[in-house]
């Protein structure tokens, strides 16, 4: 009544902003959700979060079928959404991946909205009440002129590597002729590895040149020769394929162990 105005308070601590990639992912997050689909949504929550360590993605994908095991299964008036992307939060953290301030946000304001929502009203559908922005932002994200205008940035994006190759491909060349293109690699076994890669290498040349030497002489008609040879080769192939064999199947019993 303008006689008797009301004032009231809108608190604005809540807004933030999507970059376009976020957002995107958000979306697919919210559609893999709608569509029930926990591999959609384990692997959209891979793509938002950071992988602070190797991830294991079946794993991430068991947790996730887990935590929304209690959401997916209900309509979705009785979906929680809030508490729902809290727990894939959690699952995610668990595992390695870290979620941007951002998306975090986007969880607490709609936990805020649909705490107070349904204290309001308790018929209160966050889904149905979101689900035309979501919709606007899909339309949008699959549009003629967005398609267009990604295409026209990866094709730049394209250009721009192809011109820049040369050059670096240049440069790693000096490099490697001044001496100052250095490999670092951290393998703790490399000693063992670098033994056995030259017993196979001894064996592989010895069993060549008995084998051509075999060869040579029973094409000069010194059949015995070369057939001693031959043999010779074909008992130090075999003794090696199966001390090879017997090394691995060793070692694949020491793991399993």
């Amino acid at each position: 009544e303008p006689d008797a105005p009301v004032l009231g308070f809108i608190d604005l601590g809540l807004v933030g902003r999507l970059t376009p990639k976020l957002r995107d992912l958000t979306v697919d997050l919210m559609v893999a959700s709608v569509r029930r689909d926990y591999r959609a949504m384990a692997d959209a929550l891979h793509s938002i979060g950071r992988a602070t360590k190797k991830v294991d993605r079946d794993a991430l994908e068991a947790e996730v079928a887990v935590l929304s095991d209690k959401y997916l299964g209900k309509k979705l008036a009785d979906m929680e959404l809030s508490g729902m992307i809290r727990d894939l939060v959690y699952g995610a953290t668990k595992y390695g991946l870290e979620i941007p301030p951002d998306f975090l946000m986007v969880g607490k304001c709609l936990m805020t909205v649909e705490g107070v929502g349904k204290e309001i009203y308790p018929d209160l559908d966050v889904f149905e009440e979101v689900k035309p922005f979501f919709l606007g932002v899909i339309k949008q994200r699959y549009s003629p002129e967005r398609i267009t205008q990604d295409v026209m940035r990866n094709m730049m994006r394209l250009s721009s590597a192809a011109n820049d190759m040369p050059m670096q491909l240049q440069e790693i060349l000096d490099d490697l002729r001044k001496g100052a293109l250095r490999l670092q690699v951290h393998e703790t076994s490399i000693d063992v590895a670098a033994e056995r890669l030259g017993r196979r290498i001894f064996s592989g040349l010895v069993i060549a040149g008995l084998t051509l030497a075999g060869a040579l002489l029973i094409s000069r008609d010194r059949i015995a020769l070369g057939v001693a040879a031959l043999v010779v080769s074909l008992v130090w192939t075999l003794g090696h394929t199966s001390l090879v064999y017997w090394i691995g199947r060793r070692g694949r019993r020491a793991l399993d162990r």
